[in-house]
């Protein structure tokens, strides 16, 4: 997705916020068999976490004004919501996805387009499979928000 770009500097923020440097809470994998409840004022964009836009390399067009927070940090999936403003577009044909992601759109609208010109669109309520190696734009308008499930390390940010 959008976050698969300068990764280096992501992960350096996901090692602070993982050392607990950047005075941000941090969940990590459960050590209890209990259910989890996912944080429903996270999901509604309450309590999320600026971080710094390293999506210049990617970003094609607008701009992306970016939020995250983790709902989940497991042994083998990670949950998180990512949310960004400023109805921006990255570019992912030269950087093909490097693992699958289940996204669930909550807010605003997501616009996938495949170099043929094949245009997917994706409200609320609605829900994607990209799968690795996916190549094409990634628009998102409106204050976009989505749900993020991906396998554990692979989401590129953390709050």
């Amino acid at each position: 997705m959008k976050y698969l770009t300068s990764r280096t500097n992501t992960l350096a923020f996901t090692l602070l916020v993982s050392l607990g440097l950047t005075g941000c809470p941090s969940l990590f994998a459960q050590d209890s068999h209990s259910p989890v409840r996912l944080d429903a004022d996270k999901m509604a964009g309450i309590n999320l976490t600026s971080v710094p836009n390293n999506y210049e390399d990617i970003l094609i067009d607008g701009t992306m004004n970016v939020r995250v927070g983790t709902l989940f940090d497991g042994n083998e999936i990670d949950v998180s919501i990512f949310e960004s403003t400023g109805d921006g577009t990255t570019s992912h044909r030269d950087l093909p996805f490097r693992f699958e992601e289940f996204v669930y759109v909550l807010s605003g609208k997501l616009i996938l387009m495949e170099p043929d010109g094949t245009r997917h669109e994706f409200t609320p309520g609605e829900g994607v499979v990209v799968p690795i190696g996916y190549v094409g734009d990634w628009s998102m308008e409106g204050t976009y928000r989505e749900l993020v499930v991906t396998m554990n390390g692979n989401a590129g940010f953390r709050d």
